[in-house]
């Protein structure tokens, strides 16, 4: 028994240091400038595979967004906290494994609305006080925000067109129901989940 923890605690540590590679390698991408060598070749080639065999599937592009990484960097964090349980406990059950499944995703998912939150509050709080939106910061918000603020207006109101303006204070409250109603639902389905007893 001994053996499989130590055996499981490295996987959950390399599976750790597998994300932070590939969290690097995304930053990366960002950011231009020199050539970064044979290191970032190296890393080039141990992260893409798995990268790319997320890029391949369509629906995780919304809205010209690419969630690939996201759901890539999901899964690493699935696995790594299963073989940490295993680590310090050989029993799990299938309900715990579904509760971390569910958890983690719904931890993903309210990080991004969270953040379209405070990035749609931004653009509201400019939007009242006026400000030149000709300006590059301006400009990027609502490329960011009109591909999702103005669809999801229209069907929260069922169809009534509104003001960018209005369409962006519907956003922000529907994406504030969304993390509060959505974070006491997934409470109560983890802990129903972590209680199934096989």
């Amino acid at each position: 028994m001994d053996i499989f923890r130590l055996i499981m605690r490295l996987a959950s540590s390399v599976l750790v240091l597998y994300s932070l590679a590939v969290l690097l390698r995304v930053l990366l991408t960002w950011v231009r400038g020199p050539d970064l060598g044979r290191a970032a070749e190296y890393l080039e080639r141990l992260t893409d595979p798995y990268l790319n065999w997320f890029r391949r599937f369509e629906f995780l592009t919304i809205g010209g967004m690419d969630f690939s990484v996201v759901a890539a960097l999901i899964v690493l964090s699935i696995l790594s906290s299963i073989t940490g349980q295993l680590a310090v406990s050989p029993r799990i059950t299938f309900g715990w494994i579904l509760a971390v499944i569910v958890g983690r995703t719904a931890s993903s998912v309210f990080f991004f609305v969270t953040l379209f939150l405070i990035i749609a509050a931004i653009r509201v709080v400019g939007s009242f006080m006026g400000v030149d939106t000709s300006n590059r910061f301006w400009v990027v918000l609502d490329q960011l925000l009109q591909p999702i603020v103005e669809p999801a207006a229209r069907w929260v109101s069922r169809g009534r067109v509104f003001t960018y303006q209005t369409a962006l204070l519907v956003f922000c409250g529907t994406l504030l129901v969304v993390l509060i109603v959505g974070r006491i639902a997934v409470a109560i389905v983890v802990a129903l989940l972590g209680s199934i007893p096989f």
